[in-house]
């Protein structure tokens, strides 16, 4: 399964972020921090971090969001990035370019799909 990975900015409402990783069928959102970093917003953190609280589908997405998210370099040997995955306990990491831009995101599933933009 190869699609785009869905970024939004951190400044993005954590109600519209999920109205669309809903639309997108997606479990997470990656959250693009200027200089090449990110953050990753799950559906459980949506539970976890707004419903839970109490806090209302206008607070930003980076009030909510893991942060740094659970990354490998694309150079990195696929045994490593499991590894990396498999520490962080991570639903997800993202693989970025050695430059840090985000080339794609990994999901642990029978088949490991990632998307990429």
């Amino acid at each position: 399964m190869l699609s785009e990975p869905y970024v939004v900015p951190p400044d993005a409402p954590v109600g519209g972020t999920a109205a669309e990783m809903t639309a997108r069928e997606l479990p997470h959102a990656v959250v693009e921090i200027p200089g090449d970093r990110y953050g990753l917003i799950t559906d459980a953190l949506i539970r976890q971090r707004v419903v839970a609280r109490g806090r209302g589908p206008q607070t930003p997405a980076s009030a909510i969001m893991d942060y740094p998210a659970p990354s490998t370099s694309i150079d990195v040997p696929v045994s490593d990035a499991v590894l990396n995955l498999l520490d962080h306990d991570s639903e997800v990491f993202l693989v970025t370019e050695p430059s840090g831009q985000i080339r794609a995101d990994c999901r642990p599933t029978a088949s490991w799909p990632c998307t990429r933009p």
